[in-house]
């Protein structure tokens, strides 16, 4: 039966198993402190099924709740999974602080991809 869970478990979403937000609609502590988690220990696989389940706004408000270290390590750890949209839910002074880190190359990609999603 434990293993009937376990299956069960690993089938469920990561957001169904670490609920981002409170009742009251807040980002929860947990959330942000499992998120970080990942992102010290590079937990790559982990990082880019969570971001793949949120929506841009919902992936705004993550990064706005990171410490400035860990955003640009969920960015460069998510790599092309990262939808640079999301970076438009930021405040001015957050997103470019998050660009200057990057690497050139990876602002780019991310450029070239809100400009073809932006065509269709």
């Amino acid at each position: 039966m434990a293993e009937h869970m376990d299956v069960a478990q690993s089938t469920a979403s990561v957001l169904d198993r670490l609920p981002m937000r409170e009742e009251g609609g807040e980002i929860r502590r947990e959330f942000v402190e499992q998120i970080s988690r990942a992102i010290h220990g590079a937990d790559t696989p982990f990082l880019r099924e969570v971001v793949a389940e949120l929506h841009e706004a919902d992936l705004g408000d993550l990064i706005g709740a990171l410490e400035p270290e860990d955003r640009v390590g969920l960015v460069e750890l998510t790599g092309a999974d990262f939808d640079f949209s999301a970076l438009n839910e930021l405040d001015d002074s957050v997103r470019e602080e998050i660009l200057e880190e990057l690497e050139p190359e990876t602002v780019a990609e991310g450029v070239r991809e809100l400009d073809s999603d932006d065509a269709i």
